[in-house]
């Protein structure tokens, strides 16, 4: 059992929006290259999985007919082709092509039309895989465990005792600290996932490389997800809804739809399918119209413009209410795209499909819209990204620092940089209140150096789970983290932390430790709720994902993933608010400081 070995450094991947994926110097660490653990003398080593070339160019697996005996087989097999991967310590060292394990087993397995006769070639195959040592020693105290293992499936699956007794065995196998898949980045305590062959060549008509993205994708979730228990269903469950659908998807775009409707299916806005997939490009539109559109009062509402001039010649002004795009409505493209918008929860799933509305791969867009007591309808012109400026909704503009009035300061989060806060705090100092805007993504993570001046004493801000990658499927608490020091001179006025769905990850990090000041209230509506450090890779297709690899919990232990950052004060935008052109979050945060004590 590894832990962190310098907490006061954490690294944070946004990837809040659906055109903006902003990585960090995490990634520079996420690379493939392998070293001797424990050994002072870096040096890359090969391994005997590295050898094995057989498949290289396609897994040989003929298409076929699910029945429930092959439904069963496929189930079976991805439980224990993944519990090998990470238990198994032949395994666990690099001695085999995981991958290419399963493409020759696989055809054996689903060919065998019975389970009896199943469990016994998968024992055989088991036993192949080499000896290794037994290390049945619990090395963690009951209290510090978040998540057992869920290994019931070994006795509930109706193996044949011999199979049982080969995989209890393997449960209890002694692992080396070493893991050719598996890792746990430096100074931050996420899982490394390594080795993972993107395949960017991989024909999707194929269905054992189909079968194995599911099978990759399924285990990683079923070991490394510190927040599995909030999935809200088995997850083995999903295993058997999933092996139909990638079985039956034939071609890219259904491949590509069968893998995102299975990330959605872990309820985390970190996870998504990454960078240019052209696949979802040419699904949502390749040409976006000149303004964009948030969800408001649960309406869809013209907000901005990606080019002011443009977007006002095509008639659309801020505070529209679109009611219908292409002939359908905003409740009919809303029920269609749920499941392929992965996200923590519903808002965000809002924010995200809220994108893509305006996009199309025609020259124009057919759009009903309210205009004040008014129902229009008009075609309005698209435009290649080259041309307009779709990403600049989500640069931060606004200045750092101002005084919204000579008792109230402002500091916008998103563009706080350190190097300011020495003179800033002198400024803040003399304000009996502070807005803290948390509605961005911090580029500085300023965050720790200006609690220390914010906060009278240390005090702990949240608490965090780390996978134990002695035992897959274990996360195990390493205590509660604290934010400031002893200061006489801390800041004693109130302080508003404006929050909303574009609070992610960092921003949500953030504003826990801000409201862990005394006077301290957040303020707005719900936020994208995924927090912790990411883990990324790849699956077959080159489709690149990722998912939150560490678990943030507040001090006592409640959850923020899915849920959010705590709301103390709900106030969310209005559609009137919106045609006046006002931040009501922040009218709303000055009016609240403006109270008497």
């Amino acid at each position: 059992m590894r832990l962190l070995k310098n907490l006061s450094y954490r690294f944070h991947i946004m990837v809040p929006l659906v055109f903006l994926c902003h990585f960090s110097l995490l990634c520079t660490a996420q690379d493939n290259t392998t070293k001797l653990p424990n050994n002072p003398i870096s040096k890359q080593i090969k391994f005997p999985a590295e050898d094995d070339h057989e498949f290289d160019e396609g897994s040989a697996i003929q298409s076929f007919q699910l029945n429930p005996n092959k439904q069963k087989a496929l189930r079976d097999l991805g439980l224990i082709w993944g519990f090998l991967k990470y238990y198994h310590p032949q395994v666990t060292a690099g001695n085999f092509n995981w991958d290419y394990a399963l493409f020759r087993i696989l055809p054996k397995v689903i060919a065998i039309p019975n389970q009896q006769q199943r469990d016994k070639v998968l024992t055989a195959w088991i036993k192949t895989l080499g000896t290794f040592e037994i290390n049945d020693t619990t090395v963690l105290e009951k209290r510090m465990i978040k998540q057992m293992p869920d290994l019931a499936w070994i006795d509930r699956s109706g193996f044949s005792s011999a199979l049982q007794q080969e995989l209890i065995k393997i449960s209890k196998a002694k692992r080396n600290d070493y893991s050719y898949y598996i890792g746990q980045v430096k100074n931050i305590g996420n899982p490394l996932i390594k080795h993972e062959n993107p395949y960017p060549n991989m024909d999707p008509t194929d269905v054992g490389y189909r079968i194995l993205s599911l099978y990759r994708y399924w285990n990683i979730i079923a070991y490394y997800f510190p927040y599995k228990n909030l999935i809200g269903k088995d997850w083995k469950e999903v295993l058997d809804e999933f092996i139909p659908k990638i079985v039956s998807a034939y071609d890219a775009q259904s491949y590509t739809l069968t893998i995102l409707e299975l990330i959605g299916n872990i309820h985390d806005t970190h996870a998504n399918i990454w960078g240019k997939n052209e696949v979802l490009n040419k699904l949502r539109g390749t040409q976006y119209a000149a303004c964009y559109i948030d969800f408001i009062e649960g309406k869809a509402i013209v907000t901005g413009y990606h080019d002011k001039k443009k977007g006002l010649e095509s008639g659309l002004v801020i505070g529209d209410v679109v009611t219908l795009i292409n002939g359908k409505s905003i409740d009919e493209i809303i029920s269609a795209q749920l499941k392929y918008r992965p996200a923590s929860n519903y808002s965000t799933q809002l924010r995200d499909i809220a994108n893509d509305l305006l996009r199309s791969n025609d020259s124009t867009i057919q759009l009903s819209y309210q205009h004040g007591t008014e129902t229009r309808s008009t075609s309005i012109p698209t435009f290649p990204t080259g041309t307009i400026d779709v990403y600049g909704k989500y640069l931060n503009k606004d200045t750092c620092f101002r005084m919204l009035t000579p008792d109230i300061a402002y500091l916008n989060n998103g563009s706080l940089k350190r190097a300011y806060l020495p003179q800033l705090t002198k400024e803040i100092s003399q304000a009996k209140g502070l807005i803290i805007d948390c509605r961005n993504y911090p580029s500085d993570f300023p965050f720790r150096e200006l609690c220390s001046y914010l906060l009278p004493q240390s005090t702990p801000f949240n608490s965090i789970t780390l996978a134990d990658f002695a035992k897959p499927g274990l996360f195990y608490s390493i205590g509660q983290l604290k934010i400031g020091a002893a200061n006489r001179d801390y800041y004693n006025g109130k302080i508003i932390i404006l929050v909303n769905e574009n609070t992610q990850s960092a921003a949500e990090y953030s504003a826990m430790a801000y409201s862990a000041h005394p006077r301290a209230k957040v303020m707005g509506s719900t936020t994208a709720a995924a927090d912790g450090d990411v883990s990324r890779f790849y699956l077959p297709g080159q489709l690149f994902t990722m998912f939150s690899g560490i678990g943030i919990y507040y001090p006592n232990g409640d959850e923020a993933q899915r849920s959010g950052i705590k709301i103390d004060i709900p106030v969310s935008p209005t559609i009137k608010s919106i045609r006046a052109e006002k931040d009501e979050l922040l009218d709303h945060a000055i009016q609240y400081l403006l109270q008497a004590d």
